[in-house]
């Protein structure tokens, strides 16, 4: 099995013979590049079923190499790899005299990132050419999920390169043409919103400012070394298929050759503002949510147009400052508080709702059931908003339940602060905004907050007709498998084009692209990259449409982490299997196991976010 010639990414090739257990062979090039060498360098290990260990003395001076290795074939090619999973290199060292000791020069410095591949007799040099060339990747995008691939892209060895057509990064997390309002906080707890190894600061409170998540990202890019990578202020004009795999054509003329792309733009990179009979009338401010800062400047009586997240959030925001806010839609939300009552002030909602064991469906296919179970919930746990104000009444049979979270919404409404109306806005009509049902409401500012697209319009035609692309489409906009992989477009991937609770998932989508451009893993079948894809396009039949397509946010991040071999795995641990096992799933649990796993961060992470749903 071990026998034959092997090579990877960095340009390294060895010669393995396997004999009854015992391995013998020789490095031909330097590790780590693609010079010949002019001796060999013998290799001695041993080797058992799917598993390798072997030592090799690279000087007179004794400096040796321990590694170790785990073979694995992907049935489909018939490619065969070894992946490596501990490296350690040592060093003699003179202490004077006759005396030695040795010294450890980097440890587990290529653990879980380099890749062997069996190949025929291709020559040292032009493996490694193409090698190298083949770890070049570009991503598009520097919001969390650009960020995320670049750092998995370290990870497995790639050389990444950045662009944003922003001056800052952060995506829609900048203070400076960003998204977030001056006193915005996140609507989910600083556990969910973290990526898997780098926890928040200590006393960060549970929902962070949206200033906070902007430092957050900066600290996050200036510890990975992703900064350098980043090109600020360049904006893609165009990506296109060519002979070298992407052509990529900047608004500055500048253009870019390279095997691998990741689209990571995100779903909120265009706001949306539904065309409008006779809004060109109104005389007051009409704006977005999207370029909402404050209320201080907002006008006395404002028209929210729209009740999902943003749209509750905007109107509470407004009645907590003393605006007077007419909020119309067409689908009644639950409205849900950040905090599930349970002694003291309260845990955050994240942390009760979204745990393994009660996520799992039980294999209920048809999505009303599913809708009417978590309707019957938010009734059973929340109330139904309706005991507040009519308008507000949410049916709980025939429509897909969607999910607003405010503190203070309710308490405005009963207050007389915000005035709801059940129904969509129909046109505008000089100061008045009319209602589908006739209704009329004089006020003197209208915030749409009526959601966002994508944009891939930089895909050039060909690539959005090979992804069926529909800008119009909010909630898929394209076909991929888990929104990651088409294999009409192999070496183009997608991070972070999802809607759902989002870090963990943007970050497994990142890992799992990033190691299929590496080759630690394979690439999905096309058989089951074409059934993926065939479930994605029968998500967007599904009526009434829901608010999240993707809507069991666990199974779903548990299935692209089975996919990268990083389903959470206590180790043994008693403290970190209950936390698993009782606990709320958070984007530490997939850093335990697996590739270029931290178990001991990601178990401090994951018992702190069970330890907050005690208190």
């Amino acid at each position: 099995m071990f026998s034959g010639r092997w090579q990877n990414e960095r340009g390294s090739e060895m010669i393995l013979k396997e004999d009854k257990g015992r391995i013998t062979g020789e490095y031909i090039t330097k590790v780590g590049d693609d010079r010949v060498l002019q001796k060999p360098i013998p290799i001695v290990g041993l080797a058992s079923e799917k598993t390798i260990g072997f030592v090799v003395t690279w000087s007179e001076a004794s400096s040796t190499t321990s590694w170790s290795g785990r073979y694995y074939k992907d049935e489909a090619s018939g490619q065969e790899f070894i992946h490596t999973v501990w490296h350690l290199v040592r060093q003699q060292a003179t202490t004077g005299g006759d005396q030695t000791e040795e010294i450890p020069l980097w440890q587990a410095f290529l653990t879980n990132t380099s890749v062997f591949k069996k190949v025929g007799a291709l020559p040292a040099r032009a493996f490694a050419a193409a090698a190298r060339k083949s770890r070049e990747v570009v991503i598009i995008g520097a919001g969390v999920s650009g960020l995320a691939a670049a750092k998995a892209a370290f990870e497995e060895g790639l050389d990444p390169i950045v662009l944003d057509k922003a001056s800052t990064i952060g995506g829609l997390w900048r203070t400076a043409g960003g998204q977030i309002w001056d006193e915005m906080r996140t609507n989910l707890s600083q556990w969910t919103c973290m990526f898997s190894d780098v926890p928040w600061k200590a006393g960060t409170p549970d929902f962070p400012r949206g200033r906070s998540v902007e430092e957050y990202l900066n600290t996050y890019a200036e510890k990975f070394g992703l900064k350098s990578r980043i090109r600020l202020d360049s904006a893609v004009r165009e990506l296109s298929a060519c002979e070298e795999g992407w052509q990529i054509d900047l608004t500055d003329g500048k253009r870019l050759k390279v095997p691998n792309v990741i689209c990571a733009t995100g779903v909120f990179a265009k706001p949306f503002i539904p065309t409008t009979p006779g809004l060109d009338t109104f005389p007051g401010k009409v704006s977005h949510s999207a370029a909402y800062r404050n209320a201080a400047a907002t006008a006395k009586k404002v028209a929210v147009i729209g009740a999902a997240l943003s749209g509750v959030e905007i109107a509470a925001h407004l009645a907590d400052h003393g605006k007077q806010v007419v909020i119309a839609f067409g689908h009644p939300p639950w409205i849900i508080p950040r905090f599930i009552p349970r002694g003291g002030a309260g845990v955050p909602l994240d942390l009760i709702l979204y745990r393994r064991a009660s996520a799992a469906t039980g294999g209920i296919d048809d999505h009303l059931v599913r809708y009417e179970r978590t309707a019957e919930f938010f009734e059973e746990t929340y109330g139904n908003p309706g005991r507040v104000h009519p308008e507000l009444a949410v049916p709980t049979k025939g429509i897909a339940p969607y999910v607003a979270i405010s503190d203070t919404f309710l308490t405005h409404v009963a207050s007389g602060l915000i005035k709801p109306i059940a129904s969509r806005l129909a046109s505008v009509n000089g100061s008045a905004i009319v209602t589908n049902d006739g209704r009329r409401t004089e006020v003197d500012e209208i915030i749409f907050c009526t959601g966002y697209e994508s944009d891939l319009s930089y895909l050039s035609e060909d690539i959005r007709n090979k992804i069926e692309y529909k800008q119009e489409d909010k909630l898929i906009p394209f076909l991929a498998d888990r929104t990651v992989y088409n294999p009409e477009v192999p070496g183009l991937y997608f991070v972070g084009l999802y809607r759902g609770p989002y870090f963990a998932v943007m970050e497994l989508q990142a890992r799992w692209a990033a190691m299929m451009i590496s080759g630690s893993v394979p690439l999905p079948t096309l058989e089951n990259a074409t059934s993926a894809i065939d479930a994605e396009r029968r998500l967007r039949e599904v009526q009434p449409r829901p608010q999240f397509p993707h809507g069991n946010y666990v199974e779903f991040a548990d299935s692209i982490a089975a996919a990268i071999k990083a389903l959470p795995n206590g180790q043994g641990d008693p403290d970190v299997i209950n936390a698993l096992e009782h606990g709320p799933v958070v984007p530490a649990q997939f850093r335990l196991s697996g590739p270029h796993s931290k178990f001991q961060i990601a178990s401090e992470s994951m018992i702190e976010a069970f330890n907050r749903t005690k208190t």
